[in-house]
């Protein structure tokens, strides 16, 4: 690759080091390797994604071109995910900063992704999660497969599917 040649740029916002460790396992499989991204661990407080609105801001300038916030919903229930959502969505779109974002809530978390293959413990207290066990977990996964036994994760996969790379990359 030239210096010259854009590289698409995206970002996802993730609730805790497992999450990020599951998302860019996943990541990988699905965007091509033309686009650039990484994770932005905000915390499990879904207040806390609030702050997303100024690192959208500081990151636009940087050439990023669309945002992915992740959040788990801990419900099932369509009245709750869509509240959350709103509360994640306000300070966005305050900011007139929607077009480049996509919210993907995950039903109910995202333990649910790994397919009853690895369980993730409740944290308590200091209590470390095995992140490469659960890398290496979710590497095993098969993503069709995934995408047909959980809605959550087939929405975010067509999501970045379904992403104009090209578009992104000019």
């Amino acid at each position: 690759m030239n210096k010259h040649e854009t590289i698409s740029k995206i970002a996802f916002f993730v609730g805790s080091e497992v999450d990020d460790v599951i998302i860019t396992t996943f990541a990988k499989q699905l965007l091509p390797s033309c686009v650039y991204f990484h994770t932005i661990q905000m915390s499990d407080d879904i207040a806390a994604f609030h702050a997303a609105a100024g690192v959208i801001t500081d990151l636009l300038p940087r050439d990023y071109q669309h945002f992915f916030i992740l959040f788990d919903t801990n419900t099932t229930d369509e009245y709750q995910i869509t509240y959350y959502q709103n509360i994640i969505a306000e300070p966005i779109q305050k900011n007139g900063l929607l077009n480049y974002v996509t919210f993907c809530p995950i039903v109910p978390n995202i333990g649910a992704w790994l397919l009853d293959k690895y369980d993730l413990p409740k944290k308590q207290f200091d209590q470390e999660f095995d992140l490469p066990q659960i890398e290496k977990v979710a590497r095993c996964i098969d993503i069709n497969v995934l995408k047909r036994k959980n809605a959550s994760f087939n929405q975010l996969a067509l999501a970045l599917q379904t992403m104009d790379i090209q578009k992104l990359a000019a």
